[in-house]
Order: C-alpha cells, then sequence, then structure tokens
C-alpha cells in the first residue's frame, strides 16, 4: 500500500516546475477520490493559469454529467467573466453549443427574500444589437415579460428616453404575414 506524502518547503513556500515543454500531471489515478487545492481559511490570491501568451484553458471538459459551483459562498461574491477591457474581438459563449436534448438557463430566478436585485443587460453605448429569441421556432414559443399576479405597481418602459436626434421607431407585429394570423390584444 502506497502511503500519503506532504511536500511543504522549509521557509512555507513550495514551488514546482518543470522544462519549457514539460507535461504535469495531478491526480490521473483518481476515480473516487478528493483532490483539494488550497487552504479552507486562505485569504491570499488563487491563480490559475496567469499565462500571458495564447492558450486553451478547460474545466470539467470531458464526458459525464458534471456539477460545477464557482462563487457559491454566502458572504457576497463578485464574479468576473471576459471583463477586461478588451483590445481585439472578444466572446462569451453560455448554453451556446447545439442542443441535443432539453436546456435550462436560469439567471438571477431563485426567490429574493431581502434587498434589492438589479439585472443589467446591454446597458453599454457600445451595444447596438440586442436579440431575443431573434429566430423562427421550431416549435410554439411563449414569451413573457411582467408576468405573475403581483400585488406590486409594475412599469414597462419601452423608448422611454428622451431623443435629441434622428427617428425613434416601434415595430409591433410589422411583417408582411403570407400565411397565419397575427393577433394584437391591449
Amino acid at each position: 500500500a502506497r502511503r500519503a506524502r506532504v511536500f511543504a518547503g522549509a521557509s512555507g513556500n513550495f514551488l514546482m516546475t518543470g522544462a519549457a515543454t514539460s507535461t504535469i500531471t495531478i491526480g490521473t489515478g483518481l476515480t473516487t477520490g478528493t483532490i483539494t487545492i488550497g487552504a479552507t481559511g486562505n485569504t491570499g490570491d488563487f491563480t490559475l493559469s496567469n499565462s500571458t501568451g495564447t492558450q486553451n484553458v478547460f474545466l470539467a471538459n470531458g464526458n459525464g454529467a458534471k456539477t460545477i459551483a464557482i462563487g457559491g459562498g454566502v458572504t457576497g461574491n463578485t464574479i468576473s467573466i471576459g471583463n477586461g477591457i478588451n483590445t481585439s474581438a472578444q466572446t462569451i459563449n453560455v448554453a451556446n453549443g447545439n442542443s441535443g436534448a432539453d436546456t435550462t438557463l436560469n439567471i438571477m430566478s431563485g426567490t429574493g427574500t431581502t434587498g434589492a436585485g438589479v439585472i443589467a443587460l446591454g446597458s453599454n453605448t457600445r451595444v447596438t444589437t440586442v436579440g431575443i429569441c431573434n429566430i423562427a421556432p421550431a416549435a410554439a414559443r411563449t414569451i413573457t415579460v411582467c408576468g405573475g399576479n403581483g400585488a406590486q405597481n409594475d412599469t414597462l418602459t419601452i423608448m422611454g428616453g428622451n431623443p435629441s436626434a434622428n427617428a425613434q421607431t416601434v415595430n409591433v407585429l410589422s411583417g408582411v404575414p403570407t400565411g397565419g394570423t397575427q393577433v394584437l390584444n391591449l
């Protein structure tokens, strides 16, 4: 039987490195074990892939169902994805693969009990195209905005700014139907 080994630097620091073309493998023999990196009460920084070169970084990328938790603590997290000031084009994909089964994407959809919730989507002066369900569906589709049977005031504002130049246009059922029925209920 193998004994557990503990590696620690004499001064409290530990460095594991290799040559420029080394392959470093950790934990590939595990089948039911646990890999833990970082201490429970650590207040220092944790850096993964600090490379300045072009690189692919994969996390839980193999086949098999995964549960991936990021920032699951309850004391207030700041989670940034693609938040650098990009100097060349960037693409951020979320659940964007070709779906072969059901997909559910929840964004801030839990039940709130205290505090306020704010969702800002495309609130950037450089966002000039926003598409929501902007494709013909493969089956019947329902889109709900401000639904629910609430007892609070609801305000839905469309084109609520004060234009100073050019034109603002609101189109409702403005396509030319080649069949079917269009109905507008107010």
